[in-house]
């Protein structure tokens, strides 16, 4: 049973994530941006069963219903035979899970109106409007968050990683380090409420699956699926912006020299290769190239590629021919894949993975895990990943900066 009723932008939003502190298995993806290709400016689903079950992948896609959930990146240790995690992540979990939602609520663009698929709609409605939003500030608080690089091993990694690019191995790849830390009050819905406030982008989302919660400011989408229409939009190419118009405008130009332009058209490249796998001849195009996105603290160079899925293909197999996203591995795949085990101390877990929905007809909608924090909520241990894309002409110095720039989500909502 469906129920609409209106929705008030100031003040139902804020009490659907108060109201969401009282639910222990939920996936909230949320829009800041009017850019965003989705079709909702927020979907949410909530499991509210007495013995909830997570689903892998491929059983999510075989069963009716709405599910929401995440994709590791080291499912691509069951994509690729001679792919495997030579460590451990810092907050273990599933490679794959998902839930189905008994309740699900949504708002799409441009509408007034919010919906709520469930049971008792209107008990739920009652609900959510008599939340009193609580005005305090942030709670969130943790210890100092330290890195598995020290600055000189990051350097020398990179080093490293120019070595196998002058061999042959590789043409670029994705060097990503780890920070974590403990903390001592956990995220509630006001530190979601500051880390989106801080960083509005197109793909946030906030999880809770038992202990494991998972915070993202995500910008980046992995793969979407709309009826046979495939659209992936791959990022490679950061700037700081400056406050100082006419010096932002400079920064913008920069990304488009030869250097950032390169570093994107490869990662097309594979994303074009990728779709291939699963599209008709001739339909796989990039209607965006070299697109210049701008954030609250930087600019991203971004392109979009979209395909029409074969009748001989189907949802699950372009998210096994696309996964891990290329903008988060490097070219070729594999290789790279390979040397970022080797470099890289721990394993990525969740980061660099995909996060979203499937609906009732298989449609779908993943962002990249970047911008994220995973916090596993019994060790009261939170970790979150930044990096970059290395190629030969990168300076490891600037690299290093950059990937401390991505950091920023985090610094910003620890000062509050």
């Amino acid at each position: 049973m469906n129920a609409r009723f209106r929705y008030n932008p100031y003040l139902t939003s804020k009490q659907i994530l108060h109201w969401l502190e009282h639910q222990t298995i939920f996936a909230y993806l949320h829009t800041g941006l009017g850019s965003f290709h989705g079709e909702y400016s927020f979907l949410l689903g909530i499991c509210t069963a007495s013995k909830p079950h997570f689903y892998s992948l491929e059983e999510a896609f075989k069963r009716k219903g709405w599910y929401f959930g995440f994709i590791s990146y080291d499912y691509k240790n069951e994509l690729e035979r001679v792919l495997y995690a030579r460590h451990q992540p810092t907050i273990p979990t599933f490679s794959t899970a998902f839930f189905e939602a008994d309740i699900v609520i949504y708002r799409k663009k441009n509408d007034p109106y919010y919906e709520i698929i469930a049971q008792h709609p209107d008990k739920i409605a009652h609900e959510i409007n008599n939340i009193r939003v609580k005005t305090s500030k942030n709670s969130f608080r943790a210890d100092t968050f330290r890195s598995v690089f020290t600055q000189k091993r990051y350097l020398q990694t990179i080093q490293d990683l120019q070595e196998h690019i002058r061999e042959g191995d590789v043409y670029e790849i994705n060097l990503t380090q780890e920070f974590s830390a403990q903390f001592s009050t956990p995220p509630n819905a006001n530190t979601v409420q500051q880390l989106w406030k801080n960083n509005p982008v197109p793909m946030a989302s906030w999880l809770r699956m038992n202990d494991l919660m998972i915070l993202s400011t995500s910008p980046e989408r992995f793969l979407q699926k709309k009826g046979d229409t495939l659209r992936s939009e791959p990022i490679k190419g950061t700037v700081k912006r400056k406050k100082i118009p006419y010096q932002d405008d400079i920064q913008k130009k920069i990304l488009q020299t030869e250097k950032f332009q390169a570093e994107n058209v490869m990662i097309v490249d594979l994303v074009r290769n990728d779709l291939n796998r699963v599209c008709l001849p001739g339909t796989v195009h990039v209607p965006n190239l070299f697109r210049v996105d701008t954030y609250r603290h930087l600019h991203h160079l971004t392109s979009e590629i979209t395909g029409t899925l074969s009748p001989l293909s189907n949802g699950l197999q372009a998210i096994k021919a696309c996964f891990p996203a290329g903008s988060m591995t490097g070219a070729p795949k594999i290789r790279s894949m390979q040397l970022i085990d080797t470099y890289e101390p721990t394993a990525r877990g969740i980061y660099s993975g995909a996060i979203g929905y499937l609906d009732p007809q298989k449609n779908f909608d993943f962002s990249v895990v970047i911008r994220t924090l995973v916090a596993n909520l019994s060790s009261e241990i939170m970790s979150y990943h930044v990096g970059g894309a290395i190629t030969i002409d990168s300076d490891p110095f600037a690299e290093y900066e950059e990937s401390l720039l991505k950091a920023q989500f985090v610094n910003a909502l620890l000062a509050q």
